[in-house]
Protein backbone atom coordinates (compact mmCIF):
# COMPACT_ATOMS: atom_id res chain seq x y z
CA UNK A 1 0.00 0.00 0.00
CA UNK A 2 2.79 2.61 0.71
CA UNK A 3 3.47 2.21 -3.30
CA UNK A 4 0.19 3.05 -3.73
CA UNK A 5 -1.92 6.07 -4.25
CA UNK A 6 -5.51 6.26 -2.86
CA UNK A 7 -7.00 6.22 -6.09
CA UNK A 8 -4.95 3.48 -7.52
CA UNK A 9 -6.78 1.09 -4.94
CA UNK A 10 -9.58 -1.49 -5.54
CA UNK A 11 -12.85 -0.27 -4.66
CA UNK A 12 -14.76 -2.25 -1.61
CA UNK A 13 -17.22 -3.97 -3.14
CA UNK A 14 -19.13 -4.09 0.45
CA UNK A 15 -20.34 -2.11 3.04
CA UNK A 16 -18.00 -1.51 5.96
CA UNK A 17 -18.41 -3.71 8.94
CA UNK A 18 -16.79 -1.80 11.50
CA UNK A 19 -13.48 -4.20 11.73
CA UNK A 20 -11.52 -2.83 8.59
CA UNK A 21 -8.18 -0.97 9.96
CA UNK A 22 -6.72 2.07 8.85
CA UNK A 23 -3.37 3.53 9.31
CA UNK A 24 -3.35 7.00 11.38
CA UNK A 25 -1.00 9.15 13.20
CA UNK A 26 -1.05 9.43 16.93
CA UNK A 27 1.47 11.73 18.85
CA UNK A 28 4.09 11.25 15.95
CA UNK A 29 3.83 7.66 15.29
CA UNK A 30 2.16 5.39 12.77
CA UNK A 31 -0.67 3.47 14.30
CA UNK A 32 -3.39 1.18 13.10
CA UNK A 33 -7.18 1.60 14.24
CA UNK A 34 -10.62 -0.71 13.27
CA UNK A 35 -12.96 1.72 11.75
CA UNK A 36 -15.23 1.15 14.13
CA UNK A 37 -13.79 3.01 16.54
CA UNK A 38 -13.16 6.31 14.31
CA UNK A 39 -15.34 8.59 16.51
CA UNK A 40 -14.85 11.83 14.79
CA UNK A 41 -16.45 14.50 17.01
CA UNK A 42 -17.90 11.67 18.70
CA UNK A 43 -19.98 10.89 16.51
CA UNK A 44 -20.05 6.84 15.30
CA UNK A 45 -22.78 4.75 13.13
CA UNK A 46 -23.33 1.27 14.76
CA UNK A 47 -22.70 -1.61 12.17
CA UNK A 48 -25.10 -3.96 13.74
CA UNK A 49 -28.10 -1.93 14.55
CA UNK A 50 -27.99 1.03 11.81
CA UNK A 51 -28.52 3.39 14.63
CA UNK A 52 -26.27 7.03 14.79
CA UNK A 53 -25.26 7.71 17.68
CA UNK A 54 -24.13 10.60 19.56
CA UNK A 55 -21.52 10.34 22.66
CA UNK A 56 -20.49 13.30 24.47
CA UNK A 57 -18.53 14.21 27.31
CA UNK A 58 -20.93 14.18 30.19
CA UNK A 59 -24.67 13.51 30.60
CA UNK A 60 -25.46 17.16 31.15
CA UNK A 61 -23.69 17.89 27.43
CA UNK A 62 -26.20 19.00 24.75
CA UNK A 63 -26.49 16.76 21.51
CA UNK A 64 -27.57 18.23 18.39
CA UNK A 65 -28.88 16.11 15.87
CA UNK A 66 -29.82 17.25 11.68
CA UNK A 67 -30.17 14.73 9.49
CA UNK A 68 -32.31 16.10 6.21
CA UNK A 69 -34.21 14.64 3.72
CA UNK A 70 -34.39 11.17 5.87
CA UNK A 71 -35.83 9.24 8.46
CA UNK A 72 -34.25 8.90 11.34
CA UNK A 73 -34.98 7.93 14.92
CA UNK A 74 -33.24 9.72 18.18
CA UNK A 75 -32.98 7.90 21.16
CA UNK A 76 -30.87 8.45 24.33
CA UNK A 77 -29.60 5.16 26.37
CA UNK A 78 -29.11 6.30 29.67
CA UNK A 79 -31.80 8.58 30.44
CA UNK A 80 -35.63 10.09 29.17
CA UNK A 81 -36.09 12.22 26.26
CA UNK A 82 -35.95 15.80 26.58
CA UNK A 83 -36.91 18.39 23.61
CA UNK A 84 -36.54 21.72 23.90
CA UNK A 85 -38.09 24.47 21.50
CA UNK A 86 -40.86 24.21 19.24
CA UNK A 87 -41.16 20.86 17.67
CA UNK A 88 -43.13 20.30 14.40
CA UNK A 89 -44.72 16.84 13.29
CA UNK A 90 -46.08 15.92 10.31
CA UNK A 91 -48.62 13.10 10.79
CA UNK A 92 -49.01 10.39 14.23
CA UNK A 93 -47.13 11.06 17.32
CA UNK A 94 -46.88 7.47 18.64
CA UNK A 95 -46.29 6.85 22.38
CA UNK A 96 -45.34 3.62 23.12
CA UNK A 97 -46.42 0.67 20.50
CA UNK A 98 -49.08 1.51 18.41
CA UNK A 99 -49.49 -0.23 15.09
CA UNK A 100 -52.57 1.48 14.68
CA UNK A 101 -53.14 3.27 10.77
CA UNK A 102 -54.55 6.28 11.38
CA UNK A 103 -55.70 8.00 8.02
CA UNK A 104 -55.76 11.46 9.52
CA UNK A 105 -52.49 13.87 10.90
CA UNK A 106 -52.21 15.48 14.46
CA UNK A 107 -52.85 13.02 16.05
CA UNK A 108 -50.71 11.13 19.92
CA UNK A 109 -51.51 7.77 19.85
CA UNK A 110 -50.91 6.87 23.24
CA UNK A 111 -50.30 3.02 22.63
CA UNK A 112 -53.59 0.36 22.72
CA UNK A 113 -55.36 2.93 24.82
CA UNK A 114 -56.31 6.47 24.70
CA UNK A 115 -55.75 8.93 21.42
CA UNK A 116 -55.76 12.60 21.54
CA UNK A 117 -56.29 14.01 17.82
CA UNK A 118 -58.31 17.01 16.20
CA UNK A 119 -60.37 15.98 13.19
CA UNK A 120 -59.33 18.91 11.07
CA UNK A 121 -61.44 21.71 12.54
CA UNK A 122 -60.00 24.43 14.57
CA UNK A 123 -63.00 24.22 16.75
CA UNK A 124 -62.66 20.84 18.20
CA UNK A 125 -60.36 18.51 19.82
CA UNK A 126 -61.35 14.49 20.50
CA UNK A 127 -59.96 12.00 22.63
CA UNK A 128 -60.26 8.12 22.06
CA UNK A 129 -60.59 5.33 24.41
CA UNK A 130 -59.49 1.77 22.52
CA UNK A 131 -60.51 3.63 19.14
CA UNK A 132 -58.85 5.00 16.16
CA UNK A 133 -59.85 6.73 12.88
CA UNK A 134 -59.67 5.38 9.55
CA UNK A 135 -62.63 6.12 7.15
CA UNK A 136 -64.36 6.11 10.46
CA UNK A 137 -64.05 5.23 14.29
CA UNK A 138 -62.52 1.64 14.33
CA UNK A 139 -61.92 -0.69 17.67
CA UNK A 140 -58.24 -0.68 18.86
CA UNK A 141 -58.73 -3.93 20.98
CA UNK A 142 -61.80 -6.52 21.73
CA UNK A 143 -63.01 -4.21 24.66
CA UNK A 144 -66.18 -1.72 24.49
CA UNK A 145 -64.31 1.94 23.25
CA UNK A 146 -65.22 5.80 24.35
CA UNK A 147 -65.14 9.01 22.96
CA UNK A 148 -65.08 12.27 24.80
CA UNK A 149 -65.48 15.69 21.62
CA UNK A 150 -64.80 19.53 22.90
CA UNK A 151 -66.37 21.01 19.90
CA UNK A 152 -67.09 25.12 20.12
CA UNK A 153 -67.08 25.44 23.77
CA UNK A 154 -69.48 22.27 24.49
CA UNK A 155 -68.51 18.76 25.26
CA UNK A 156 -70.33 15.59 24.59
CA UNK A 157 -69.67 11.51 25.85
CA UNK A 158 -70.34 8.92 23.87
CA UNK A 159 -69.82 5.03 24.38
CA UNK A 160 -69.77 1.58 22.74
CA UNK A 161 -70.52 -1.94 23.70
CA UNK A 162 -67.49 -4.19 23.28
CA UNK A 163 -66.49 -5.40 19.78
CA UNK A 164 -63.56 -7.11 17.94
CA UNK A 165 -60.40 -5.06 16.91
CA UNK A 166 -60.44 -3.05 13.81
CA UNK A 167 -64.13 -3.57 13.37
CA UNK A 168 -66.55 -0.16 12.88
CA UNK A 169 -67.61 1.20 15.86
CA UNK A 170 -70.95 2.50 16.58
CA UNK A 171 -71.38 5.10 19.26
CA UNK A 172 -74.25 5.82 21.51
CA UNK A 173 -74.40 9.75 23.41
CA UNK A 174 -74.30 9.25 26.72
CA UNK A 175 -74.04 12.97 27.82
CA UNK A 176 -73.41 16.37 26.64
CA UNK A 177 -72.95 20.15 28.40
CA UNK A 178 -72.87 22.93 25.96
CA UNK A 179 -71.30 25.98 25.98
CA UNK A 180 -74.05 27.50 28.31
CA UNK A 181 -73.69 24.97 31.20
CA UNK A 182 -76.72 23.05 30.46
CA UNK A 183 -76.09 19.35 30.93
CA UNK A 184 -77.87 16.58 28.94
CA UNK A 185 -77.70 12.69 30.03
CA UNK A 186 -78.91 9.91 27.82
CA UNK A 187 -79.13 7.52 31.05
CA UNK A 188 -79.96 7.95 34.54
CA UNK A 189 -78.36 10.08 37.32
CA UNK A 190 -77.40 7.88 39.64
CA UNK A 191 -76.73 9.31 43.28
CA UNK A 192 -73.61 7.17 44.04
CA UNK A 193 -73.04 8.43 48.02
CA UNK A 194 -76.02 8.77 50.49
CA UNK A 195 -77.39 12.04 51.90
CA UNK A 196 -76.63 13.74 48.35
CA UNK A 197 -78.37 14.41 45.16
CA UNK A 198 -79.21 18.01 43.75
CA UNK A 199 -78.65 21.02 45.53
CA UNK A 200 -81.04 24.17 44.66
CA UNK A 201 -79.00 26.94 47.34
CA UNK A 202 -78.52 29.14 44.29
CA UNK A 203 -81.49 29.51 44.52
CA UNK A 204 -83.30 32.48 46.54
CA UNK A 205 -84.97 30.77 49.82
CA UNK A 206 -85.39 30.78 53.88
CA UNK A 207 -85.83 27.41 54.27
CA UNK A 208 -83.54 25.37 56.26
CA UNK A 209 -82.58 22.37 53.40
CA UNK A 210 -82.47 23.34 49.68
CA UNK A 211 -81.30 19.86 48.67
CA UNK A 212 -82.97 17.45 46.98
CA UNK A 213 -81.70 14.39 48.05
CA UNK A 214 -84.04 11.49 47.67
CA UNK A 215 -86.90 10.02 45.22
CA UNK A 216 -88.34 6.38 45.39
CA UNK A 217 -91.20 4.15 44.59
CA UNK A 218 -92.51 1.43 46.11
CA UNK A 219 -95.66 -0.75 47.64
CA UNK A 220 -96.63 -1.58 51.04
CA UNK A 221 -98.72 -3.92 53.10
CA UNK A 222 -101.95 -2.04 54.03
CA UNK A 223 -103.26 -2.88 57.48
CA UNK A 224 -106.15 -1.66 59.37
CA UNK A 225 -107.32 -1.87 63.24
CA UNK A 226 -109.65 -0.58 65.96
CA UNK A 227 -107.23 1.11 68.44
CA UNK A 228 -109.25 0.44 71.54
CA UNK A 229 -110.14 -3.20 70.68
CA UNK A 230 -111.46 -6.30 68.62
CA UNK A 231 -109.79 -6.43 65.26
CA UNK A 232 -110.69 -5.83 61.89
CA UNK A 233 -109.80 -8.80 59.17
CA UNK A 234 -108.72 -7.61 55.48
CA UNK A 235 -108.93 -9.41 52.21
CA UNK A 236 -105.23 -10.16 51.32
CA UNK A 237 -105.18 -10.05 47.79
CA UNK A 238 -106.44 -5.80 48.30
CA UNK A 239 -104.06 -4.69 50.64
CA UNK A 240 -101.22 -3.73 49.03
CA UNK A 241 -100.92 0.41 48.45
CA UNK A 242 -98.37 2.68 46.39
CA UNK A 243 -96.09 5.48 47.82
CA UNK A 244 -94.08 7.92 46.43
CA UNK A 245 -90.59 9.58 48.33
CA UNK A 246 -90.09 13.01 46.63
CA UNK A 247 -87.59 14.71 49.17
CA UNK A 248 -88.87 13.92 52.84
CA UNK A 249 -92.24 14.28 51.44
CA UNK A 250 -94.34 10.86 51.40
CA UNK A 251 -97.28 10.18 49.66
CA UNK A 252 -99.03 7.21 50.02
CA UNK A 253 -102.29 5.51 48.56
CA UNK A 254 -104.62 2.22 49.50
CA UNK A 255 -107.50 0.58 49.55
CA UNK A 256 -109.09 -0.89 52.66
CA UNK A 257 -111.54 -3.72 51.76
CA UNK A 258 -112.95 -5.73 55.05
CA UNK A 259 -113.20 -9.43 55.06
CA UNK A 260 -114.23 -9.91 58.63
CA UNK A 261 -114.77 -8.24 61.92
CA UNK A 262 -114.66 -8.63 66.06
CA UNK A 263 -116.14 -6.29 67.58
CA UNK A 264 -114.03 -3.22 66.97
CA UNK A 265 -114.07 -0.10 69.10
CA UNK A 266 -112.21 2.93 69.14
CA UNK A 267 -110.44 4.96 66.05
CA UNK A 268 -110.28 3.63 63.18
CA UNK A 269 -106.29 3.23 62.24
CA UNK A 270 -104.24 2.42 59.55
CA UNK A 271 -101.13 0.73 59.76
CA UNK A 272 -97.81 -0.33 57.74
CA UNK A 273 -96.79 3.10 56.30
CA UNK A 274 -93.22 3.07 54.72
CA UNK A 275 -92.00 5.73 56.38
CA UNK A 276 -92.52 6.48 60.07
CA UNK A 277 -93.82 10.50 59.85
CA UNK A 278 -91.69 12.90 61.16
CA UNK A 279 -92.29 14.15 65.19
CA UNK A 280 -92.79 17.47 66.43
CA UNK A 281 -95.82 19.80 66.16
CA UNK A 282 -97.21 21.59 64.14
CA UNK A 283 -94.66 19.73 61.59
CA UNK A 284 -95.84 16.05 61.95
CA UNK A 285 -99.54 16.46 62.23
CA UNK A 286 -101.99 16.57 58.71
CA UNK A 287 -104.74 15.29 56.66
CA UNK A 288 -106.03 13.15 53.24
CA UNK A 289 -108.64 12.53 51.69
CA UNK A 290 -110.94 9.54 52.10
CA UNK A 291 -113.73 8.15 50.45
CA UNK A 292 -115.84 4.86 51.74
CA UNK A 293 -119.22 2.78 51.36
CA UNK A 294 -120.51 -0.22 53.02
CA UNK A 295 -120.58 1.12 56.40
CA UNK A 296 -123.05 0.15 59.55
CA UNK A 297 -126.31 1.95 60.29
CA UNK A 298 -125.24 5.06 61.79
CA UNK A 299 -122.23 5.80 60.56
CA UNK A 300 -122.48 9.51 58.89
CA UNK A 301 -121.89 10.56 55.14
CA UNK A 302 -118.74 12.21 55.59
CA UNK A 303 -114.99 10.87 56.02
CA UNK A 304 -111.99 12.57 57.58
CA UNK A 305 -108.25 11.07 57.75
CA UNK A 306 -106.00 12.55 59.63
CA UNK A 307 -102.48 11.64 61.48
CA UNK A 308 -99.91 13.05 64.39
CA UNK A 309 -96.51 13.61 64.69
CA UNK A 310 -93.87 10.44 65.39
CA UNK A 311 -97.31 8.16 65.06
CA UNK A 312 -96.71 5.78 62.40
CA UNK A 313 -100.49 5.02 61.50
CA UNK A 314 -103.29 6.95 59.74
CA UNK A 315 -106.19 7.86 61.82
CA UNK A 316 -109.54 7.71 59.37
CA UNK A 317 -113.00 9.20 61.30
CA UNK A 318 -116.34 9.67 60.93
CA UNK A 319 -117.44 14.08 61.12
CA UNK A 320 -121.02 14.97 61.91
CA UNK A 321 -122.20 18.01 63.65
CA UNK A 322 -118.86 19.75 63.58
CA UNK A 323 -116.79 17.29 65.52
CA UNK A 324 -114.84 14.06 64.62
CA UNK A 325 -115.90 10.59 66.29
CA UNK A 326 -114.50 7.22 65.90
CA UNK A 327 -115.55 4.73 63.09
CA UNK A 328 -114.10 1.35 64.28
CA UNK A 329 -117.51 0.57 65.35
CA UNK A 330 -119.31 1.24 62.11
CA UNK A 331 -116.82 -0.84 60.19
CA UNK A 332 -118.40 -4.18 58.97
CA UNK A 333 -117.71 -7.05 56.59
CA UNK A 334 -117.11 -5.74 52.74
CA UNK A 335 -116.67 -2.24 53.86
CA UNK A 336 -114.70 -0.66 51.24
CA UNK A 337 -112.57 2.69 51.89
CA UNK A 338 -110.49 4.40 49.39
CA UNK A 339 -107.38 6.61 50.90
CA UNK A 340 -104.01 9.01 50.22
CA UNK A 341 -102.37 11.04 52.39
CA UNK A 342 -98.97 12.96 51.73
CA UNK A 343 -97.01 13.49 54.96
CA UNK A 344 -93.20 14.53 56.19
CA UNK A 345 -90.84 11.39 57.13
CA UNK A 346 -88.88 11.17 60.10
Amino acid sequence: MADKKISALTTATTPLDGTEVLPLVQSGATVKVANNDLRPKQIQSNATSGVLQVAGPSASTTRIATVPDANFTVARTDAAQTFTGDQSITGVLRVASSVHAWAINSVIDLGSGTALWNPSSQDQSWIYNNAYYNGGALYKNNAGASWYQMISGAHNWYGAAVGSANAPITWVQTGGLDNSGNMAVTGNFVVSTSGKGIDFSATAGTGTSELLDDYEEGTWTVAAAPETSGSITLYSSYNTGSYTKVGRMVTVSGFIYVQSVSSPVGNLTVTGLPYAIIGGDPVGRGAGSVSGTSLAAGATTSLALRYFSADNKLYIDKFAAGSLSALAGNIQANTEIWFTATYPAA
